[in-house]
């Protein structure tokens, strides 16, 4: 085999590694950035579906519905409802409710492009705790408002860093 030939097979067997691996750096990076897409997604749906929930609440004048809301697990609320939601039940991928902390947790399938590894979601009524009781009362304490709150989400840095 000639000099050149040789060249030419170790720079194929140096180059044909070299792609492989920027190939797989690539594919995990979309990966990481697909999933936080799908997040950022749900949490819109999510969001629309409170201020539906909501809505429909204060057309009712269901003042029990919006105190129902301020304190359940929204899980139903996600796109697809509860069967979907409950998809990260067995220590899996997938939405939870810590009930402590009255949050929604997603727990990411890639948790490096997640602040803190994981995503967590508050439905959050604003209102004027009037009996300071932390909760709210309908009929003693003033509603002003009805959201979503993104406690922790996508890191957007390189590779979720």
């Amino acid at each position: 085999m000639s000099g050149a030939r040789k060249l030419q097979w170790a720079l194929l067997a140096a180059g044909v590694p070299l792609l492989v691996g920027l190939v797989a750096e690539r594919v995990g990076t979309l990966r990481v950035a697909a999933e936080q897409v799908a997040f950022q997604h749900a949490v819109a749906a999510l969001r629309a579906n409170v201020t539906a929930a909501a809505t429909r609440a204060l057309v009712a004048r269901d003042a029990g519905g919006l105190a129902a809301l301020d304190r359940s697990d929204p899980r139903a609320l996600l796109p697809g409802g509860a069967p979907d939601a409950a998809g990260g039940e067995g220590g899996g991928p997938g939405w939870r409710y810590d009930e402590r902390a009255r949050e929604l947790v997603y727990v990411p399938r890639f948790p490096e492009g997640f602040v803190g590894g994981r995503g967590r979601v508050r439905v959050r009524l604003d209102y004027h705790d009037r009996d300071r009781d932390g909760v709210y009362s309908p009929g003693r304490d003033r509603l002003r408002g009805v959201g979503l709150v993104v406690v922790a989400g996508p890191s957007w840095s390189p590779n979720g860093r």
